[in-house]
């Protein structure tokens, strides 16, 4: 087939991934479709460029056409790839382009934004956020993306999700363990982002002094002690049955703070 290598890989994809700019701009100047897809993976040129972290070869291939938001066959657009890679400068270069920060179809449901957060991409996830990225869009099968910083352990992430968001997704549960984001620290004993998830509640309750409803995690299988502590300070009541605290069981108790 013309224009394509061994009749599978198009030759402008060939170049691009060889970053042989000269083989490129001629191949575009002889109308070769910048948007041609690889027959088994989907991949675009762009898709190749920015796998590669190959910021000139993307800007080449975006001044010469190259459809921004084009997805492969698993439902990568080059942001996510970009995403994915770790790069700050090729999602910067993206986002100057408007590539799609929200789109409906993703790879495994997740938006960039997402993936970001999943990787601890802190900066990129701020330069997602700046550029308009949509947290409850990111949301998905009811993990909410505070439910995703707090599996990574990040308490600089969990913090700026929290600043970010709708403070009602801190109640917010899981669709496979039904578990909230705090239920989430407790269990893998993130003793920092506990008392993170902690205060912001507090704070929640102090600038809403007539709501009634409370903040309630789940305290079923708690068994650190310092966790439990941050919980069953300034005077609240914590039913915990079977908790194994400084040595006794608890079981028929009610703990009160200190």
């Amino acid at each position: 087939m013309e224009g394509y290598n061994n009749g599978e890989t198009p030759l402008l994809h060939v170049a691009v991934a060889n970053n042989d700019v000269a083989m490129v701009l001629y191949y575009l100047l002889s109308n070769h479709d910048v948007n041609a897809k690889e027959m088994y993976f989907g991949r675009t040129p762009l898709h190749i460029a920015v796998r590669n972290d190959n910021i000139k070869m993307a800007q080449i291939l975006l001044n010469c056409g190259a459809a921004i938001n084009e997805t492969t066959r698993d439902n990568l657009s080059a942001l996510h790839i970009a995403v994915s890679n770790r790069s700050k400068s090729m999602v910067a270069l993206l986002l100057r382009y408007n590539a799609s920060i929200n789109p409906v179809i993703n790879f495994l449901d997740k938006t960039p934004l997402y993936m970001a957060v999943e990787y601890g991409c802190l900066e990129i996830v701020k330069m997602l956020l700046e550029a308009g990225a949509s947290i409850p869009k990111a949301t998905r099968r009811n993990s909410t993306l505070l439910h995703v910083a707090v599996r990574i352990g990040d308490v600089k992430m969990t913090q700026l999700i929290l600043d970010n968001m709708d403070i009602k997704a801190l109640g917010m549960r899981d669709n496979i363990q039904y578990k909230t984001p705090l239920d989430v620290a407790v269990e893998l004993n993130y003793e920092r982002i506990v008392n993170v998830l902690k205060q912001q509640s507090t704070d929640v309750q102090q600038k809403r002094p007539t709501t009634k409803r409370k903040f309630k995690p789940n305290v079923k299988n708690w068994k650190n002690d310092k966790v439990v502590e941050l919980l069953l300070r300034n005077g609240k009541r914590i039913p915990v049955p079977g908790l194994i605290l400084n040595g006794q069981n608890n079981s028929r108790t009610r703990f009160h703070g200190h």
